[in-house]
């Protein structure tokens, strides 16, 4: 079996692993990372995210009707997911990027307007419809990492069933759907 790695260079002093186990073991040192090489990628990144937020059309759906309630946001408030899942390999269809065709970026910007981006969409303002909140709101909400915020406790969402509710229930909703997925509530 052939050794991985390229081995030391002349010269170099051999670690053997239970001295290399008991240094880490120890836990008598310092890693320490040049932050300003780390800066100027994230920089870089920031410039590419732009471009393709940039190259996006924008729409901003505003709540003009009390019966609609309002958005929610969460501890991760800018969603970006496929237009198609159905049409991505599976593998590949929790990590959309920023550059992709075929996603939407969402994210609200108060509790009764929210803006969605999309290669294919077209700019404008337009009222808020009862699909488009009740599915922005179950998006956020699933792609949420802990903790969701919203005016009121009474949310428009769509359910497991792909019904419009308009209730507290979101949460108890989809967990009796996951417990029970061959079954629809």
């Amino acid at each position: 079996m052939a050794k991985a790695g390229r081995g030391p260079k002349p010269g170099e002093p051999t670690i053997s692993y239970e001295q290399m186990k008991e240094f880490y073991e120890k836990d008598e040192y310092d890693i320490r990372l040049n932050q300003e090489h780390h800066i100027g990628i994230e920089f870089q990144t920031h410039d590419v995210v732009l471009r393709a937020l940039m190259a996006r059309k924008w729409e901003m759906h505003a709540i003009e009707n009390d019966d609609l309630g309002s958005y929610v946001t969460t501890d991760r408030p800018v969603v970006i997911t496929w237009n198609n899942p159905e049409k991505v390999p599976a593998m590949y269809r929790d990590s959309p990027g920023f550059g992709m065709p075929d996603t939407e970026v969402l994210f609200p910007i108060t509790k009764n307007l929210i803006v969605i981006g999309s290669f294919e969409g077209k700019d404008g303002t337009v009222p808020a419809t009862t699909p488009l909140v009740a599915g922005a709101n179950t998006k956020m909400i699933h792609h949420a990492f802990e903790q969701i915020y919203g005016p009121k406790t009474v949310i428009l969402y769509i359910g497991p069933d792909m019904q419009f509710y308009h209730d507290r229930n979101f949460l108890d909703k989809w967990e009796r759907f996951k417990q029970k997925p061959n079954e629809s509530t």
